[in-house]
């Protein structure tokens, strides 16, 4: 079930989908009567590849993603976690607000901010967080002549800089650190992840390891059990928040979302390049990604109607 669930999506994704209208078109076209059909498949197809490959579809379909949940940013003025704001607005006096490129108006206690104290340590109350957990982007590399940051994706090390920079900000928390990957031994996993948080200059008797998980399903019901009702900051991707926030939900995670790794800047201007006139592999990529999310979005929708269904 697991293989089917990772195999399916696969499928639909842009460049099968552009190569399967591509090539039964040319089949069509070349074998049998109905020429104009082929014709219409390999424009299909093209035309595809094309919307898939420029940056608007993309940016819009990611844009939608990494603005649903504002980044946590530091500690206002007002004593509560500072959010994301829109363009253009300042940090309170006093506060570590700053600018987000999602837009998203500032957050706080009764948004599902963070109660903290004047020097930014969280109160002890039922509402503070009691732990970080950073989701796995993808597994270790099993490379052992690598460094141990090159082991890990680009988009691993931003969600595991932002587990440590929230740490930081709240250090009596406990950081929660998934570590994918079947090619290296789970004892192999914590020894890499160990030295890179003494990179990063933070001690490592406050994290637990999660070396077992395949996907966010399982991170998530790891973190239940460790977390059980207390209250946890999920730090994840931008664009794959809003799924983990849905399987936290049914999992009765208490969960804060922190997105990192943006793939979408609103804010920054876009300087003119000849390159924008043509398509490209990141563009792309990012739609691939885009659509691996809205398709486990809508894959999720599916099995919360079928259990609201099955308890009636």
């Amino acid at each position: 079930m697991f293989f089917l669930k990772k195999l399916l999506p696969c499928f639909l994704f842009p460049v099968p989908v552009c190569a399967g209208f591509l090539l039964l078109g040319l089949g069509v076209w070349n074998f049998t009567r109905w020429k104009r059909t082929g014709r219409g498949l390999v424009i299909t197809g093209t035309l595809l590849l094309l919307a898939f490959s420029y940056p608007w579809l993309p940016r819009l379909a990611l844009r939608h993603l990494e603005a649903r949940y504002p980044a946590v940013l530091g500690v206002s003025g007002q004593g509560t976690v500072g959010r994301g704001q829109k363009a253009g607005d300042g940090g309170t006096a006093g506060g570590l607000r700053g600018r987000s490129n999602n837009q998203h108006p500032t957050s706080n206690i009764e948004a599902g901010g963070i109660p903290v104290d004047s020097g930014g340590r969280q109160k002890g109350e039922d509402g503070a967080p009691s732990f970080i957990m950073v989701l796995s982007a993808s597994g270790l590399s099993a490379d052992t002549n690598r460094p141990p940051a090159a082991r890990l994706s680009d988009e691993s090390l931003q969600r595991l800089l932002e587990g440590v920079r929230l740490h930081r900000l709240f250090p009596n928390t406990t950081l929660l650190v998934s570590v994918s990957g079947s090619a290296v031994p789970d004892e192999e996993k914590i020894r890499v992840l160990r030295e890179l948080l003494l990179i990063f200059g933070m001690a490592t008797n406050a994290v637990q390891v999660c070396a077992t998980a395949r996907d966010t399903e399982d991170e998530v019901v790891w973190c239940r059990q460790v977390v059980t009702t207390n209250r946890v900051i999920l730090v994840s991707s931008a664009s794959h928040l809003p799924r983990a926030m849905v399987l936290a939900h049914r999992h009765s995670v208490n969960a804060v979302p922190a997105p990192s790794g943006y793939l979408v800047d609103t804010v920054t201007p876009s300087v003119f390049s000849p390159g924008h006139l043509f398509p490209s592999a990141g563009n792309l990529q990012n739609s691939e990604r885009a659509l691996h999310e809205y398709l486990g979005l809508l894959w999720e929708a599916v099995r919360g109607q079928k259990a609201e269904d099955g308890g009636r």
